[in-house]
């Protein structure tokens, strides 16, 4: 049986192609629900599910007569998504039963996150699977990947070169966020551009924005993080007074940036916040009281650099 076609149908929601798949007495447990199906029964909560759907198979096993898959399964908007375990029992070459456990995708949890350990898996995948020489275009206008520099909740961001001169392209994603929602994260992109160049925060230039591929194209600021330099024991005063007069123009606007330090980045002893996220102003999140603690050598900081290097 060809496993992956079976679920090519399922995703297509084409309830005839499923059928034959199946013995006309086979069953689905969906365990996560506690539901039992019969074949038809199955059939008409796959196909009679409302919108369209796509996914792919990541991983299949098989251990004697079961096959075993792992699913990533979301609608085509990309407005959600769902991992989903399936135990699919082969007899005579059709399916006599299925097990499956379905399971919604998230972010990490805010009190994990705020623990600053682990890594994004994705984000460590994608990082394998680009290579210096592939190509990404911007309307029409092709640039070249020459490393993955850093994976957020909205997207991953790029050093790319064309012609000679460095920048960097931002690839918007969907993975979903429990404690963040987009209403459209590449509006946002250009919305939050503009609030912070109206706050007055220094920020690099946004260059291209291709809608249709939701991909940036900014200035690429040289130098080193400020999570660098308090790291290599390197910061200095002046940055810390710049980004006292960032946090003063935020707050004045309404306005919180991600403080973070991996954030921020001096060229030229200016310092610039790298990233275009803005939030409502919330005084939980200012810099005086959530910032800080990352800006040097803290047992908070030193705990992020222990479990991250």
């Amino acid at each position: 049986m060809d496993i992956c076609e079976f679920w090519k149908y399922v995703l297509a929601q084409d309830a005839d192609k499923i059928r034959g798949y199946f013995h006309e007495d086979a069953y689905v447990n969906w365990h996560c629900t506690n539901e039992h199906f019969s074949v038809e029964e199955f059939i008409r909560a796959n196909c009679e599910y409302p919108g369209d759907w796509a996914g792919e198979v990541e991983r299949t096993e098989t251990a004697g007569n079961v096959i075993i898959t792992v699913t990533h399964v979301y609608p085509q908007d990309k407005s959600l998504s769902f991992h989903v375990t399936s135990f699919i029992k082969i007899e005579r070459d059709k399916i006599i039963s299925v097990d499956e456990y379905w399971a919604d995708d998230g972010e990490v949890p805010q009190w994990r996150k705020e623990k600053h350990i682990g890594k994004p898996i994705r984000c460590i995948q994608w990082e394998k699977e680009r290579t210096m020489s592939e190509k990404m275009s911007v309307n029409q206008t092709e640039y070249t990947i020459k490393k993955l520099l850093g994976h957020g909740k909205g997207g991953y961001s790029y050093l790319v070169e064309k012609e000679g001169k460095q920048y960097v392209l931002k690839q918007i994603h969907h993975e979903p966020c429990d404690y963040y929602s987009f209403e459209n994260k590449i509006e946002a992109e250009r919305n939050d551009y503009r609030r912070l160049l109206a706050a007055g925060i220094r920020i690099p230039k946004m260059l291209e924005l291709d809608i249709a591929q939701e991909r940036i194209v900014k200035e690429y600021i040289d130098g080193p993080t400020i999570y660098e330099l308090v790291r290599d024991g390197a910061m200095k005063e002046e940055y810390f007074s710049q980004v006292l007069e960032m946090a003063a123009q935020a707050q004045a606007a309404g306005l919180n940036i991600d403080y973070f330090p991996t954030n921020f980045v001096v060229q030229d002893e200016l310092l610039y916040y790298i990233d275009y996220e803005c939030n409502s102003y919330m005084e939980e999140w200012s810099f005086e009281n959530w910032g800080k603690k990352y800006w040097s050598q803290t047992p908070e900081f030193l705990e992020y650099v222990t479990s991250h290097e």
